[in-house]
């Protein structure tokens, strides 16, 4: 197949596509407004006509009191760049000029916004069913489908960002009568009353993060939330990174049966047949509670968004999706980026996680000696609610009782210490009297 042929082979509107850019080159504030209307390089299919789409915006940002473009200037740039070939030359520009006919209203732009949009999609729905048909396994087939889900979304969506003030406040009034309505707090309770008095809740959308040095009870705090928020029917999605399944029902039975940890990984030591049963009892309550435990190896922002996704789909919604913890989450790092940049990215990936799912994150983070977050300062500035589980150490540097500190609290007082201590034999936080 040649290169015309390759050309023609995906959908396009050669039309719209220059119809879009006259009314550009006439009325150069017309561009930032088709970037907001959802116009994208990728909203260009043919070549030349994306080299003027780029030569544009390039343009109104040297020129930017220029109300419209001048020919020659744009002719004199794009040769000195290179691109003017590319664009067919001085009269292809000049042509485009002209072939947007009638006055250059925004009713003109957005209707050729909205085309290109769909041919966008088109290309999109196109390109991926071949990928997908060819992916090795039904994991990559899944990703890819997740991927063109996400891109179509965009793609035929345009500008949505943007909410009017009728419809921000009639929002904020659903939201209060709801929260109104929610009982003591408005928020998913953490069955912690300490922190609940404190927080209000975890409302959708946050990201809560817990931090503790190695071995401190970050995990604890986590499973203890969760142990709560299913056996009041909350569906929550547990992803962990570091411990196996069977590790995480151990601590669970263990939390919600009031049966020491010793008595399930040490059976031998008592063998009484009360304490089997408690066992039993407590699996087979925790076996009808809305929750899903994830503890694949290797895990990345985007297999847990995946996952999370696809739990959302399946159940109609989730209420809580737990991560155990940033730090070993599987980034993404660049050439040139650090490990600090990897870390901030997987912290704000989460926030928007929570945003993008319409419920609360919470996951942990280990700290460094200093008691602050390891390995990134993002991970602070993308926190609603950041907790640190202390531990004072006496003169001979042995552990003490352990105390929350309230590091950060968007919907309440920060700086304050909840009385609440360890207590590791049966997997819980309880208050210190």
């Amino acid at each position: 197949m040649n290169d015309s042929n390759e050309i023609l082979a995906l959908p396009h509107a050669p039309i719209a596509e220059k119809s879009l850019l006259s009314l550009g080159m006439q009325n150069l504030s017309l561009i930032p407004r088709a970037k907001a209307d959802g116009i994208d390089d990728d909203c260009f299919y043919l070549p030349a006509n994306l080299a003027i789409w780029n030569s544009l915006s390039a343009y109104r940002l040297k020129f930017p009191d220029h109300a419209e473009c001048d020919m020659s200037i744009m002719v004199q740039d794009a040769n000195l760049d290179g691109t003017l070939s590319l664009m067919g030359g001085p009269g292809a520009i000049a042509e485009l000029w002209g072939y947007a006919a009638g006055a250059v209203r925004f009713e003109n732009l957005s209707h050729w916004a909205e085309m290109l949009r769909e041919m966008k999609a088109r290309r999109i729905a196109k390109t991926i069913s071949v990928e997908i048909n060819e992916a090795a396994d039904s994991e990559e087939a899944i990703a890819l489908a997740r991927k063109a889900t996400d891109a179509l979304a965009g793609a035929l969506t345009g500008k949505t960002r943007s909410r009017s003030a009728t419809a921000a406040t009639k929002s904020f009034i659903e939201k209060f009568i709801k929260d109104s309505n929610a009982g003591e707090i408005p928020g998913t309770s953490t069955g912690i009353p300490e922190i609940d008095n404190a927080s209000g809740g975890m409302r959708e959308g946050e990201l809560w993060i817990v931090g503790a040095k190695s071995s401190r009870g970050k995990s604890v705090l986590m499973l203890q939330v969760t142990a709560n928020a299913v056996a009041n029917g909350k569906r929550v999605a547990f992803f962990s990174c570091e411990m196996m399944c069977n590790e995480i029902v151990t601590r669970l039975v263990s939390y919600s049966g009031r049966i020491p940890m010793e008595a399930i990984t040490q059976p031998r030591k008592d063998p009484k047949s009360g304490t089997l049963k408690k066992i039993q009892s407590a699996a087979k309550m925790l076996a009808t509670y809305p929750l899903t435990i994830d503890d694949s190896g290797g895990q990345s922002l985007d297999s847990i968004a995946s996952e999370a996704e696809r739990l959302r789909d399946q159940h109609g919604g989730l209420d809580l999706i737990v991560v155990d913890y940033i730090q070993i989450v599987k980034g993404i790092r660049g050439r040139n980026d650090t490990r600090e940049t990897e870390v901030a990215n997987i912290s704000g990936g989460l926030k928007q996680l929570a945003k993008s799912m319409g419920c609360p994150v919470m996951t942990g983070t280990q700290l460094n000696k200093a008691n602050s977050p390891r390995e990134s300062e993002a991970i602070i500035q993308d926190a609603d609610v950041l907790l640190f589980i202390h531990h004072d150490e006496d003169a001979h540097g042995k552990k003490d009782d352990s105390a929350i500190h309230v590091g950060k609290m968007r919907n309440g007082q920060r700086g304050t210490v909840l009385p609440l201590v360890l207590d590791g034999s049966f997997q819980r936080f309880v208050t210190k009297f």
